[in-house]
């Protein structure tokens, strides 16, 4: 097997779900081509998550990374952030911990990052992909969206608005998503406010977004 060209960082967002978190990590070993790294984004996760990171690490051919803050609620966009903040690849693939990888999940972002597909209508992000240095253009994630729903929207219309265009990748990079019930929607509307006022206002950044975790040199102007 060997490294797909560009570097693909993999980042798995869990939260005390180490059952759900060991099968995604299983379907990673068994990828017919690795990405350059493994990074967890854990929003808060107990300590049973951290010791199945531990076991884990020893399997996997690559590094696996566990960034974790303390639960202080929802703050999926933060941890992702902190993760995206430590990520050395030129090419982000972001999954939730709860999202099964055929073993040619990699091989198809790696071909589909060189070429060229459709234009996506919507965007999920329980699996999204980005160049790196399109996540720091627009400072990644807007932190003031916590709870569940629209910051993966609202980051996607940020990344728009930049100019990036949004492809489909159909067909390809093939996963199943594992049954769980639905989050908690109190969160949705004030979230969806922030999203509109992205769209209405054309945003290309955020004002507590990523560049906090990273460097002066590594900061986007």
């Amino acid at each position: 097997m060997g490294l797909p060209s560009p570097s693909i960082s993999l980042i798995i967002a869990t939260y005390n779900w180490p059952q759900a978190l060991a099968v995604v990590l299983r379907s990673v070993r068994a990828q017919q081509v690795w990405p350059t790294e493994v990074l967890i984004a854990d929003d808060g996760s107990r300590s049973d998550t951290r010791a199945l990171i531990d076991r884990e690490r020893a399997g996997l051919p690559v590094p696996l990374v566990h960034v974790w803050h303390e639960d202080a609620g929802f703050r999926l966009a933060a941890i992702r952030n902190k993760a995206i903040a430590q990520a050395r690849g030129d090419y982000i693939v972001q999954i939730d911990g709860d999202v099964v990888l055929h073993p040619r999940f990699i091989q198809a972002h790696a071909a589909y990052a060189r070429g060229e597909r459709g234009a996506e209508r919507r965007v999920r992000g329980c699996h999204m992909a980005f160049w790196r240095d399109d996540l720091r253009r627009v400072k990644g994630y807007d932190e003031a969206m916590e709870g569940w729903g629209r910051e993966d929207s609202e980051l996607a219309a940020r990344l728009s608005n930049a100019g990036v265009v949004r492809r489909n990748l159909k067909f390809a990079a093939v996963c199943y998503h594992l049954w769980h019930r639905s989050a908690s929607t109190e969160s949705v509307a004030r979230n969806h406010d922030r999203f509109l006022r992205t769209v209405r206002e054309r945003r290309t950044w955020c004002d507590h977004g990523l560049d906090q975790y990273l460097s002066p040199a590594n900061r986007v102007a």
